[in-house]
């Protein structure tokens, strides 16, 4: 829709860490930044609430704890996880919810690649952490399983990050009207 609308627009999708991707847009070097992590992100920038993004469990179809109706943290004692890489959010929220309840966090598989990831779970090799976004395709086609595990500390904000002082052309307020609003 916005490229029918702007038929010369020239966009460019960088993913970036979230520390990288918060400079750049405070330098002038992005426009914008999309980001997952608790609102605000960042005060120095103008942080827009997209909406908020669960995070899921996720395990193999055959994984034990998929045959119960309701997990606790305790049933992770012996559970094997396949982790995102170290200071990414989200890992830091679960180790930090499981640390507080003294549950040793067993990492068999620590990468920086979410596809990855969700291969290494569906082969079998654990469960992971993950954003619902990231992980409902392979969900509504059967080849994850869901585990039945919800905390208020496990959700993240999807959010728009603008530097306060950034120009505004027509197609990138029309970007952010896309965003925000549908």
């Amino acid at each position: 829709m916005l490229k029918q609308q702007f038929p010369g627009l020239n966009i460019q999708l960088f993913p970036d860490s979230e520390a990288s991707l918060i400079t750049k847009v405070r330098d002038g070097d992005y426009d914008i930044g999309l980001l997952l992590d608790r609102y605000p992100a960042d005060t120095t920038l103008t942080c827009t609430k997209v909406r908020e993004e669960p995070l899921v469990l996720v395990a193999p179809l055959e994984h034990p704890l998929t045959k119960q109706t309701q997990i606790q943290l305790t049933d992770f004692q012996q559970a094997e996880f396949i982790v995102t890489e170290e200071g990414c959010i989200y890992r830091g929220m679960f180790e930090k919810l499981l640390k507080d309840h003294a549950v040793p966090l067993q990492i068999g598989f620590e990468l920086g690649n979410l596809e990855t990831i969700k291969h290494c779970v569906m082969n079998g090799l654990g469960i992971a952490l993950l954003p619902q976004i990231a992980v409902q395709n392979e969900l509504e086609l059967g080849k994850l399983a869901h585990l039945p595990f919800s905390h208020s500390d496990l959700k993240l904000d999807l959010q728009l990050l603008l530097h306060p002082k950034k120009w505004m052309s027509q197609p990138l307020q029309t970007f952010i009207q896309l965003l925000t609003q549908g």
